[in-house]
């Protein structure tokens, strides 16, 4: 009995060294493929509870790595805050009520970096700013039927940096490199409208913008070409009202949506804030204005009377949305909320330098430079082995189903669905992608045919082919990793 039970252990133990030779064979082709002649590469898989490492390529070599980088805001911030932090938004006022129902003073409206705010993720379409009814009968309920002072909308306590360092000039303006702030409505985001014509090489007409906004300037230099998508960029600093527009759009359609930025978020929540009221009959006397252009009116909230707390979504539903759909502005928030919770201030600078200096006391990195949550940045560079590091810290922690629930599926959810499809690697991998020009990335965790739980990065810069390519010499490792042990 006892030689039977060691030849099947034996026998095991030959399959899993097997698997393991494949992987190192596949992974060999990767690398020799003359489209990575040039590429940067780094890899490394690794047991969870024990931390060995199964196979690695190059692992602390940093790379750019794109939007994989969200696992590092979306981790800290459950770990640090915790999955049921809820972010808060909240309306005072700073003057007193008389006997006709006038607010003698202001209305504000106090910023807790929530990203949800009339967000489409969280809204029923058409539904987005029904939050607008709650804070309006909490108005009415405060006995309140005209202020004569004005709205204000104060996102200061986050700062005003608009976006984080080493942000292309060229994402800024279109809607993924929309900036976050203290004050966030409607995912930030502007819709132009565009009629475009039938011939070549002429300019396209905007016909409107989704929301309008007064003050507005957009000069138009997006041109008809035969194309079939948006080959189009916005362009435009953070709160400013000056925008303009290059590149080309697909001739011959009566109303072609180019998705951009919004750019003053606290202005635009105070404008339809103000029509909101003056259309329920409460009239404003001064109108409203953003608190960043009006400073000179000091925001005392411990002098003020709260009058309707707004709360936002848990903190594990927004970083599930964060990584299944790869929305940055979310990502951007886990850092500002980090900062405002642990540093006073809710600035990025301060929700990055907390997140490294929490990982920092407790993990071992090498090279990792963080520089926002989204990845967008240019400036970030991680490597696969930091990129475990974190994964199985995060498998030990008591936060761990809950950031497990923020990761899509291969083959089957979010940004990885079309991965791996029908292939053995399908279901088994749950990973955040990475994807920007010349980069591809992806880390997250492992199930392996016999039931272990793995960690993996494996992370490309500088390849010469095209994204389909790529994914699909990555789809080959991936369908390796789960026969290993």
């Amino acid at each position: 009995m006892k030689s039977i039970v060691f030849f099947i252990m034996l026998i095991f133990c030959f399959l899993g060294l097997q698997a393991q030779s494949n992987l190192e064979a596949q992974f060999q082709n990767f690398i020799s493929d003359p489209n990575l002649k040039s590429a940067g590469i780094s890899f490394q898989l690794k047991e969870v509870n024990t931390n060995k490492v199964i196979f690695e390529h190059q692992p602390n070599l940093s790379l750019s790595t794109a939007s994989t980088a969200k696992l590092f805001s979306t981790a800290g911030a459950i770990d640090i805050l915790g999955p049921n932090y809820q972010p808060r938004t909240r309306l005072y006022i700073d003057g007193t009520i008389n006997s006709n129902g006038e607010l003698l003073g202001n209305l504000w409206v106090r910023g807790g970096g929530d990203p949800t705010l009339g967000s489409k993720y969280f809204n029923a379409y058409g539904k987005e700013l029904d939050f607008l009814n709650s804070w309006l009968l909490a108005i009415q309920q405060s006995g309140i039927k005209k202020i004569t002072g004005k709205i204000i909308v104060d996102g200061s306590e986050f700062g005003y940096e608009g976006v984080p360092d080493g942000w292309a000039w060229s994402d800024i303006g279109n809607y993924y490199g929309a900036g976050f702030g203290g004050i966030c409505i409607a995912d930030n985001l502007m819709k132009y409208h565009f009629q475009t014509g039938a011939v070549a090489g002429e300019v396209c007409t905007l016909t409107y913008t989704d929301p309008k906004l007064p003050d507005f300037k957009f000069t138009n230099y997006i041109q008809n070409a035969k194309i079939t998508n948006d080959k189009s960029i916005i362009y435009g600093a953070p709160f400013s009202s000056d925008r303009f527009g290059t590149g080309f759009l697909p001739m011959n359609r009566n109303d072609y949506v180019v998705k951009g930025s919004l750019p003053d978020p606290e202005a635009y929540l105070a404008q339809v804030l103000y029509e909101h009221l003056t259309k329920n009959q409460i009239p404003v006397t001064e109108k409203f204005a953003p608190f960043r252009t009006n400073q000179l009116v000091k925001n005392n909230y411990l002098e003020f009377q709260l009058i309707h707390t707004h709360m936002g979504p848990k903190l594990s539903e927004i970083a599930k949305e964060t990584n299944h759909r790869s929305i940055n502005l979310f990502a951007e928030s886990m850092l500002g909320l980090i900062g405002y919770q642990k540093m006073g201030k809710g600035t990025l600078k301060e929700g990055v330098r907390f997140l490294k200096q929490y990982f920092g006391n407790k993990l071992k990195f090498n090279g990792l430079f963080i520089e926002d949550g989204s990845g967008l940045s240019r400036s970030n560079a991680v490597s696969a082995a930091d990129f475990t590091t974190l994964l199985n810290y995060m498998a030990q922690s008591i936060n761990y189903k809950s950031f497990l629930q923020t990761l899509p599926t291969v083959g089957v959810s979010g940004t990885v669905s079309d991965l791996c499809v029908k292939q053995i690697a399908a279901g088994k991998i749950q990973a955040k992608s990475g994807t920007m020009e010349r980069v591809k990335s992806y880390a997250g965790y492992v199930t392996t045919l016999s039931g272990k739980k793995l960690s993996f990065s494996i992370i490309i810069n500088n390849y010469s082919c095209s994204n389909y390519q790529i994914v699909s010499k990555i789809e080959r490792i991936m369908n390796e990793m789960v026969r290993v042990l």
